[in-house]
């Protein structure tokens, strides 16, 4: 009796396999978390304590390595900007002067409309790969939006002194090295995923005595400023899988479309969810006497398997003979086009055929 007993279609795993390189990115970190307190006090009493969030997108191109994850570069871009939330701070203290007595006297800050913009001197901003720091000498902050005043007051005197930072840029001092991490959260057969992390500390103290008084002025800046991004670098498999989802059960390796096609093995064979001819995988008929297999397929996304076995015992499975094959083995290979065509012989027992694919 003519016949083929059975065909089954076989899949081995491993997705992903990576390899040393320096990948770059355009990275847009955007501030995710402000913790920075900015407060004024008078050595004779009297203090004043402002917590302004923070916003904005800092635009970079960062180079690390794939597998060791060290940082060699974080150069900012234009757009990159940093606003501050409008603030102010306010105190007053008894303060004695020599000669002229004892006065309250008041300090008070206003900030509104303030954009900070950041930028890299050169073509490349440098970091130390060993623990993620940028070179300061490398970095700008430069305040030239918005608005800033300090109003002083002795007794019934005061006077007020305003900056428009448009008019009049202000760059601000880069006291503590950033630092950028970079993590790797997961390898999956879509890609890899990493968060970046860009951390900016603040620990400032400037203080300065009041000419002719007992008293002294201090201002501190103190906190963190917090910017991330995540990002997923999508393998030929993901990208191939996001426009083909919906024709399968699930995205794990055993998912399968609606004729039973393993995900894999569709990728490999380049099956189109769009093309009905492309959702089972396989056509018997008996064409001048012979039994021809056709395995419908345009493209090649990875090397296919085509084996065959008599007994479907676990060690039994081998390549079919290339004469088997119309186009021979090179029809199976990565890149190659075309249907994939198998001429089989009538035998007792019975062939059985499997597809399997690999990375």
């Amino acid at each position: 009796m003519k016949r083929i007993a059975a065909v089954t279609l076989g899949l081995l795993a491993p997705l992903f396999s990576s390899f040393s390189e320096t990948l770059r990115y355009t990275v847009p970190f955007e501030i995710s978390e402000s913790d920075i307190s900015y407060s004024i006090s008078f050595s004779t009493g009297g203090q004043d304590t402002a917590s302004p969030r923070f916003s904005g997108i800092l635009n970079a191109k960062v180079a690390f390595d794939r597998e060791t994850l060290e940082v060699t570069e974080c150069t900012f871009l234009d757009g990159s900007r940093i606003y501050w939330e409008n603030f102010s701070l306010q105190t007053q203290s008894d303060v004695t002067y020599e000669e002229l007595g004892t006065f309250p006297t008041r300090f008070s800050f206003l900030f509104e409309g303030i954009s900070t913009r950041l930028m890299t001197i050169g073509d490349r901003g440098r970091v130390d790969p060993a623990n993620g720091k940028l070179y300061d000498d490398d970095i700008a902050a430069i305040s030239d939006q918005g608005v800033g005043s300090i109003t002083i007051g002795i007794g019934d005197v005061q006077e007020t002194e305003t900056i428009d930072y448009a008019v009049e840029p202000s760059e601000q001092e880069i006291v503590s090295s950033p630092t950028i991490a970079v993590e790797r959260i997961k390898d999956d057969l879509y890609g890899q995923h990493f968060n970046f992390t860009l951390t900016f500390s603040f620990d400032e103290e400037e203080s300065e005595t009041i000419e002719g008084s007992n008293s002294s002025f201090t201002l501190r800046e103190s906190g963190q400023l917090t910017a991330t991004y995540s990002y997923s670098e999508t393998t030929p498999f993901g990208s191939w899988y996001s426009f083909n989802k919906w024709s399968f059960d699930g995205n794990e390796l055993d998912s399968e479309n609606e004729a039973g096609v393993p995900l894999y093995l569709a990728y490999a064979l380049g099956f189109m969810a769009y093309r009905d001819d492309q959702q089972a995988p396989l056509s018997l008929r008996y064409e001048h006497g012979n039994a021809v297999l056709r395995i419908p397929s345009d493209y090649r996304n990875d090397d296919v398997y085509v084996e065959y076995s008599r007994t479907l015992q676990q060690d039994s499975w081998s390549m079919v003979p290339e004469a088997w094959l119309a186009g021979g083995y090179p029809s199976l290979k990565k890149e190659s086009s075309g249907e994939i065509m198998l001429t089989l012989p009538f035998v007792d027992p019975p062939t059985f055929i499997r597809l399997r694919a690999e990375p």
